[in-house]
């Protein structure tokens, strides 16, 4: 595939991708060969998971469950908006591609952190979420990712 500088000519090569069970997008400058990252925003990421749990109607949820849909959302959000709803780092782990900070955060044991690990699988939050960090857009990819997931065993 090549790699474009015009951003018209970009969304189209991403959308090509979006039916896609998994989306790898390496987007690289032409001049410098070098990858674009995005700066991770702790304090969206902690409202976004917050959000996820809060919207599940329950006061924790599935720390695998939360992991997808922040993949989802970011994936979703960056096809249509050219930037990700946290600006997380992905790694491949045993049961799939993981947010690596977020999940760092969710691991967290501490019960005065905003959310905090209550089982191995289960995360606990404090506080709902402060969606004055997300923006209306955040909102929808993370409603998308929700939708798309929580009916999923």
């Amino acid at each position: 595939m090549r790699i474009t500088n015009d951003r018209h000519a970009f969304r189209e090569q991403i959308s090509r991708f979006e039916n896609r069970k998994y989306v790898f997008i390496i987007a690289m400058n032409n001049k410098t060969k070098t990858m674009i990252k995005f700066k991770f925003n702790r304090q969206k990421s902690i409202e976004a998971v917050l959000y996820l749990i809060s919207k599940s109607g329950r006061n924790s949820y599935d720390l695998y469950k939360i992991v997808k849909m922040i993949f989802e959302a970011d994936k979703y959000h960056l096809n249509r908006y050219m930037r990700p709803v946290t600006g997380d780092h992905f790694v491949s782990m045993a049961k799939g591609i993981v947010p690596s900070k977020i999940y760092d955060l969710c691991k967290i044991d501490d019960p005065k952190a905003p959310f905090y690990k209550e089982s191995p699988r289960k995360i606990k939050a404090n506080r709902i979420a402060n969606c004055e960090y997300l923006s209306e857009s955040d909102i929808e990819a993370l409603d998308n990712a929700f939708n798309k997931l929580d009916p999923l065993t």
